[in-house]
């Protein structure tokens, strides 16, 4: 009976290993580079895809993030979220184009300096890394597409939001610009 169960054990690992796996074949987002960050590994958010919550805050409007760069108007941006693994490894893949005031807002449950890539992404983006305190860490701009090239900031940070590319030089967004989120469940 023993060896029964071990070899069922070692059957669902596998196939629980091999599923795995093939999540993160052609990652785009939230797969860090090897050598940074948790080794390679996408760690899941705690927050759940559907809640209550998720579901009120459709009721008032998209989710958005509002920047508020010194001196300048604010930005609004009306937000597609990623919260689960698959939401994140997919990210802006295979977009053709992204309307100015459109991005994706990568919400992580945990703080690191976050590293993604380009693969399959075929617009330019930029890249807007917020600290958990609602400030901007750090901007990559005009990521090149379909590239595996890690881009990251030398700053901690929580979430990171995805732009049409030149948004942030155009609109003076870069560290230090305070971040608000509306209708994003949670926040």
């Amino acid at each position: 009976m023993f060896t029964a169960m071990f070899r069922r054990r070692a059957a669902l690992t596998l196939v629980l290993g091999l599923v795995a796996l093939g999540a993160g074949v052609g990652c785009e987002r939230s797969a860090r580079s090897p050598g940074k960050g948790n080794g390679g590994k996408v760690t899941p958010s705690t927050t759940p895809t559907s809640s209550g919550l998720e579901q009120q805050a459709q009721a008032q409007g998209p989710p958005m993030v509002v920047l508020l760069p010194e001196g300048r108007d604010e930005v609004r941006i009306k937000v597609e979220l990623a919260r689960t693994v698959p939401e994140q490894t997919k990210g802006l893949m295979f977009r053709t184009a992204l309307e100015p005031d459109a991005g994706m807002l990568f919400l992580f449950d945990h703080d690191e300096v976050h590293t993604f890539w380009m693969k399959n992404t075929l617009i330019p983006l930029d890249m807007v890394f917020i600290t958990k305190d609602g400030v901007v860490a750090g901007v990559v701009e005009n990521a090149e597409p379909q590239t595996l090239t890690a881009r990251s900031v030398d700053a901690v940070s929580r979430h990171v939001l995805e732009v049409k590319g030149g948004l942030t030089a155009a609109r003076g967004i870069t560290a230090g610009t305070r971040v608000r989120f509306v209708n994003v469940p949670g926040y």
